[in-house]
């Protein structure tokens, strides 16, 4: 029990330290050098698994050393925030002659909206596993749980892609820059189709194989199967990712919060219609929240996203293409390849990935990108390979 109680509070006093320290994470976003926090946070995950490694041979083995190592991996964070803050901001200081009690009323306001946004996130995402729980079984929400598992690795790569671009559309939208705003967002559409349609075509080509190997005690199939339902709306809307910042950039996070609520109840809802009137099971709730998605997306963030910019309702539906032509060239690609050699084990699974990876980069590039967009494309791969 104490070394329980330990883990709580080092757990409690991260949140509260990570908490206090948000106003000095700001200065890479503000300066557009996001890659100084992905440094910090990689020393920071470098030395949390070294900690946690470390006490476990040197020490009796506790369930507390997480929370240390967490704690101490969070303060070295801390430490990189405030120090990028002294380096980018030498001369940014808090004066109360500055202090503006309009700007923290809107501050407050676009945050608690944007905690109602993630509770519709979390109705829409999580709601489905105890649903599946309590109306089928443990075993379905542990298969439903392990289908998820590669769609929200999938799905984080795409955010963090989508996020490098975020600071770029403030500065612009702070500029007035509307066209520069719209050249971002259909751009970064496309690289982002071009990367993160990589994993997804191959979770769609290998997915039975990949499957087999790391659950073979687990139906395939139903994995396989509710693995492509849980990526179909992502095949639609993977480059759309820039959209959803828009709702942040011009301060429309209250319509925003409100539909996610909605798109969250609605999902449910057709969970329980479906599980009632149909004999699709497990497959019921995958899809119940994937067809609500699909909705909110084609009738809401899309054209509202280009209402808020003062463009026309239609302005942003170019941003579906390169999902969908990234995803088809990588399918066939992918189904080519598998027919001339069909893996078996790990080292086959691997090596078919790196070339299907290296080749299906190359194809879309070439297809989807035009040459200014490769040019940036290849010196933002050359950066991140000389950073790291």
């Amino acid at each position: 029990i104490g070394d329980v109680k330990l883990l709580f509070a080092t757990l409690f006093a991260n949140f509260v330290l990570s908490t206090m320290m948000t106003v000095w994470s700001t200065a890479p976003f503000i300066k557009n050098r996001l890659y100084l926090n992905s440094i910090m946070g990689t020393v920071s995950a470098v030395t949390r698994g070294m900690m946690i490694l470390g006490l476990f041979l040197c020490l009796e083995p506790s369930v507390c050393f997480v929370g240390i190592a967490t704690l101490c991996g969070g303060c070295i964070v801390y430490a990189g925030q405030i120090l990028y803050h002294r380096i980018l901001f030498p001369g940014l200081h808090a004066r109360l002659k500055d202090f503006s009690f309009s700007s923290i009323v809107e501050i407050i306001s676009s945050g608690i909206w944007n905690t109602i946004s993630s509770v519709g996130y979390l109705l829409t995402s999580n709601m489905d596993l105890v649903i599946c729980n309590l109306f089928i079984d443990a075993t379905a929400m542990g298969v439903l749980s392990l289908s998820h598992t590669i769609p929200s690795l999938i799905n984080t790569l795409n955010e963090t892609i989508a996020g490098a671009f975020t600071p770029s559309l403030i500065i612009d939208y702070a500029q007035k820059k509307t066209d520069s705003i719209i050249r971002t967002v259909k751009s970064s559409a496309k690289i982002i189709s071009v990367i993160c349609s990589i994993p997804l075509s191959f979770l769609l080509v290998y997915g039975m194989e990949f499957y087999g190997l790391w659950q073979p005690t687990v139906d395939t199939k139903i994995l396989y199967g509710l693995s492509v339902v849980v990526v179909f709306g992502r095949i639609f809307f993977t480059g759309m990712q820039p959209l959803f910042s828009i709702f942040t950039v011009v301060n429309k996070v209250r319509p925003n919060a409100i539909v996610n609520i909605l798109n969250g109840c609605a999902s449910i809802l057709v969970m329980f219609l479906l599980l009632k009137f149909t004999d699709l099971g497990v497959f019921a709730i995958a899809s119940a929240s994937v067809v609500c998605c699909f909705v909110k997306n084609m009738f809401f963030v899309i054209p509202f996203s280009a209402k808020y910019l003062g463009l026309k309702y239609t302005s942003f539906y170019s941003v579906l293409w390169p999902s969908l032509a990234c995803t088809g060239i990588l399918v066939v690609w992918g189904f080519v390849l598998k027919h001339i050699y069909s893996p078996t084990g790990w080292l086959g699974l691997i090596l078919s990935g790196v070339v299907f990876a290296c080749v299906g980069l190359c194809l879309n590039g070439i297809v989807v990108l035009n040459k200014e967009e490769r040019k940036a494309l290849m010196q933002l791969i050359a950066k991140k390979l000389q950073r790291n």
